[in-house]
């Protein structure tokens, strides 16, 4: 760890091949500095190998922050149709209001961040940043995303982008959810996502189906209910 940091903040994880893609960083637990908290201006993916545990290699990146942080709940990767695994940024989430979200793509049989492939999804989005992304098929995935320079747990929307081409597609028109970094929002079902909205008002789960482009309002939890904390899918 190096000096003036005193903690890994450990990211993203996905298992391809043998092998484990480690998003990490490192941070401080000095709270006497917050909310000025240092910022390691480096991210980390670790590649280790999944029968030995012995980490091959790091990559490192300089361009955004926060592969590693305390995302919890919600998922900021995936591995699509092509093998190819995605991952997005949070720089908020380890106290960085400077530094962009953005995704980056590991293709399928490499161990090195693609070099022709960054999407800053910040520039974007005016400047938003993104805690939490789910892939919905057909090179298309939702993220959830919050103003910039506001608290982790300020409203959220929630955006469809073009994994593979980077690109911003459009944000759902959605009631602006009421925060909460660390939720489950979204699940997919027979093409179709499902994602759970607390509105300052009610509290709702809207169904999108990305072949049309239709958002269609469905379960509405009407009183004694204060938070949807996570959605799942039940085998």
């Amino acid at each position: 760890i190096p000096e003036g940091f005193s903690t890994y903040n450990i990211g993203f994880a996905e298992y391809r091949d043998n092998k484990l893609f480690l998003g990490y960083g490192f941070g401080s637990t000095d709270w006497t500095q917050y909310p000025n908290m240092p910022v390691y201006p480096k991210s980390f993916v670790a590649v280790i190998n999944y029968t030995s545990m012995e980490v091959e290699k790091s990559l490192e990146d300089t361009r955004s922050n926060g592969f590693g942080g305390p995302t919890v709940y919600a998922p900021s990767s995936f591995i699509d149709e092509n093998n190819d695994i995605y991952f997005i940024s949070d720089p908020v989430g380890i106290y960085d209001y400077n530094s962009p979200s953005a995704m980056y793509r590991i293709k399928s049989g490499s161990t090195e961040i693609d070099p022709t492939y960054f999407f800053n999804f910040s520039a974007a989005a005016n400047n938003e940043k993104v805690p939490a992304m789910w892939y919905i098929g057909n090179g298309k995935a939702i993220v959830r995303s919050r103003i910039n320079g506001q608290s982790i747990d300020t409203d959220h929307y929630f955006c469809v982008i073009d994994v593979q081409n980077g690109a911003l597609i459009k944000k759902l028109d959605l009631p602006v959810d009421k925060g909460e970094r660390m939720v489950n929002g979204v699940i997919v079902e027979d093409g179709k996502a499902y994602i759970a909205v607390n509105a300052a008002d009610r509290d709702y789960i809207w169904e999108y189906d990305p072949a049309n482009d239709k958002l269609t309002k469905g379960v509405e939890f009407v009183g004694g209910i204060d938070y949807i904390l996570r959605i799942e899918k039940l085998k």
